[in-house]
């Protein structure tokens, strides 16, 4: 559906019919999503579902969604303060999603494999008070474009733990196709990560690429590297430096911190070069 100018008086559309609703789009979501597994729950089915909240227009959900209940809703304060009315829609986010798991059956639900991913990183009107605005939603810092990625339910044995390993977009295809038979866990730029379900020792990918308008980045478990369009490159060791403020690059690099940003770039070279589809 995109973006919206209103979430709660929007058009729906539902399969090839549009209508004006005044319903929350988070809540007629659920509801389709709701319906549509019942439907399917008595064989194998697979369900995307891409719920636009948590994103602008900043607003107040319904309240039964939430408990900011000090949140005027005014215009003039949402503009002026909008972190808690994004907070608010990531609760009323969870609390639609907590209500379509709850509609499901035990017997369908133990069969279900939930996988939870954001799209991009916090806008930087409404990012948290020591993250960097600079850093966040539309560029390739990690503030931009490390996403929560929460994984649970059939298969998953491995319980209250965080996963170090690499994970990029692109594997949840590979992943997906994985737990639904295919034979390969590799399939173009995906890996497949459903190994990390079970095993605590899991080893992922080696590297995690990204590209957004004209600026690319590159990282391994460790270091980072930033390549501008321009030409400047920042290096960054997420290990002791996880902001990203601190560029190794920035004034007389050794000569191994520049055979670590070159061993990153090769990456890329290594990408570009593949022949499609592997």
């Amino acid at each position: 559906m995109g973006d919206l100018d209103d979430y709660s008086a929007w058009t729906a559309i539902d399969g090839d019919v549009a209508d004006r609703t005044t319903e929350y789009s988070t809540t007629w979501m659920t509801d389709k999503a709701i319906d549509w597994i019942r439907a399917e729950a008595d064989k194998p089915w697979f369900l995307w579902l891409a719920y636009n909240a948590p994103h602008a227009p900043y607003h107040l959900p319904p309240e039964d969604l939430h408990r900011h209940r000090t949140l005027s809703g005014d215009r003039a304060d949402v503009r002026a303060n909008p972190r808690p009315y994004f907070l608010a829609m990531a609760e009323a986010l969870d609390t639609e999603l907590g209500r379509l798991l709850d509609s499901m059956p035990t017997e369908v639900r133990d069969k279900t494999t939930i996988m939870f991913i954001g799209d991009n990183g916090t806008d930087a009107r409404v990012v948290g008070p020591h993250s960097e605005p600079a850093h966040a939603k539309s560029t390739v810092f990690e503030g931009g474009v490390r996403v929560p990625l929460i994984v649970s339910g059939h298969g998953v044995s491995r319980r209250g733990d965080r996963e170090d390993s690499l994970v990029n977009g692109t594997d949840l295809f590979a992943t997906i196709a994985h737990l639904g038979g295919h034979p390969d866990t590799t399939i173009n730029d995906g890996t497949s990560f459903a190994g990390a379900f079970t095993d605590a020792d899991f080893v992922g990918r080696t590297h995690v690429y990204t590209e957004f308008s004209g600026v690319w980045a590159v990282r391994d478990a460790r270091y980072k590297l930033i390549q501008h369009e321009i030409g400047e490159r920042l290096l960054f060791d997420l290990e002791s430096d996880p902001s990203e403020t601190e560029n190794l690059l920035a004034s007389n690099p050794t000569p191994e911190l520049e055979a670590i940003a070159d061993g990153l770039a090769a990456y890329k070279d290594e990408l570009e070069s593949a022949p499609l589809g592997d």
